[in-house]
């Protein structure tokens, strides 16, 4: 297979995914800003991190921003969890410093970040479930519910700085 057989091909997959109805995450947060964005909201957090490295026309990367949107709700106020473009439909890398710390060369890519080291790490696509057990042990329990509890911590992550911060 050419090259550019295998960039058309992989060009259909995206459009299927979109037509299957995968766009992607409604809740990880894009993290731009390059390597100084990466380092506030990922090295520094005061929770733990899931970071999904993706990059542009990626159709398996869709397919696991798609499974890792349920975790956002499940572990609201106890993880931050973002995505982070390694690299543009130009097969350009966006942020060669990330790429090569943590030696994300293939996507999708997730790593859960904790105390910024990175306790644990996924490449190719997983399901929800593959990561509730890495989650759990880093996380806490869930808040509790019912009369009487405190109120949950919105828990969203702090926003993401805007482009080219």
């Amino acid at each position: 297979m050419t090259l550019r057989s295998a960039a058309t091909a992989l060009a259909a997959l995206g459009a299927l995914a979109v037509l299957a109805g995968c766009e992607g995450s409604k809740n990880l947060v894009d993290l731009q800003g390059g390597w100084p964005a990466f380092q506030k909201y990922v090295l520094a957090a005061d929770k733990p991190v899931l970071v999904d490295f993706y990059k542009d026309q990626c159709p398996t990367c869709v397919w696991q921003e798609k499974d890792l949107d349920p975790l956002t709700e499940e572990y609201r106020g106890r993880v931050y969890f973002y995505k982070f473009k390694i690299e543009d439909r130009f097969m350009r890398v966006i942020c060669k410093e990330v790429v090569d710390k943590y030696k994300v060369y293939l996507v999708p890519t997730v790593i859960l970040f904790v105390n910024g080291q990175p306790k644990e790490r996924w490449v190719f696509n997983h399901f929800a479930n593959d990561f509730r057990k890495p989650l759990d042990a880093v996380a806490g329990p869930p808040p509790a519910s019912g009369p009487g509890a405190p109120a949950p911590d919105s828990g969203g992550p702090p926003p993401a700085p805007p482009p080219g911060t």
